[in-house]
């Protein structure tokens, strides 16, 4: 068992590290690599991946896992051409916490979301992307819910024009962790609440049976 003296500021430091790096969801600039199969299977088979990244660091006390994806869904509609549907998703790992309940509260602590700041930056999207585009819209509330295996927070909207004249869309932000795995993902789909649940129930399933020792090889 690793020395309860590994767990001091200059750990927190390392896991904070950790968070930037799967916290935030914007598309990757460059992608050191791809994404192992089993990565990729988190996702639909029908998404389209654009974007992706893999580095896995091998440390003197564990070894981490950083990896990412941009990816799109096929036959989707956007009132604005500039903005629209995708999924952005992130999963990072750090073995060297697993060595104690004590150090894996810890790193649960330091990783998890504010859930309702997710939904406040939804709303906060729709007023300054979609409210002024000219198309009528109308938005829901900002809604969590706790599923087997992870948390949502997901906002419903209507946004209508001539190419999406039913003008359902949502937008979901998904977190899970195992043990010193988390796994992040968001996504604006055409839909409502049913699909987007429906797909966050589906990659929290795939990641439950993720081989998270497979990838730090």
């Amino acid at each position: 068992m690793r020395s309860k003296r590994f767990v001091v500021p200059g750990r927190a430091i390392r896991s904070l590290l950790l968070l930037a790096a799967i916290a935030t969801l914007p598309p990757p600039a460059a992608a050191d690599s791809e994404v192992p199969p089993a990565v990729r299977d988190l996702l639909p088979a029908a998404l389209q991946v654009k974007n992706q990244g893999w580095s896995v660091f091998k440390e003197e006390f564990g070894t981490i896992i950083r990896g990412q994806m941009q990816a799109f869904f096929p036959d989707s509609v956007s009132c604005d051409y500039t903005i629209g549907p995708e999924l952005n998703l992130k999963i990072g790992s750090d073995s060297a916490w697993e060595g104690s309940s004590e150090q894996l509260e810890m790193f649960a602590q330091m990783t998890l979301p504010d859930f309702q700041a997710q939904g406040e930056s939804m709303l906060s999207f729709t007023e300054n992307h979609l409210q002024g585009s000219g198309n009528p819209l109308s938005v829901g509330v900002p809604q969590q819910e706790s599923l087997p295996n992870g948390h949502v927070t997901y906002l419903e909207f209507t946004w209508t024009c001539a190419k999406n004249t039913g003008g359902r869309n949502v937008m979901l932000d998904g977190y899970a962790r195992r043990g010193a795995t988390v796994l992040e993902f968001g996504f604006w789909a055409n839909g409502g609440k049913e699909e987007a649940l429906a797909l966050a129930r589906d990659i929290f399933a795939k990641f439950e049976q993720l081989d998270i020792d497979a990838l730090r090889q």
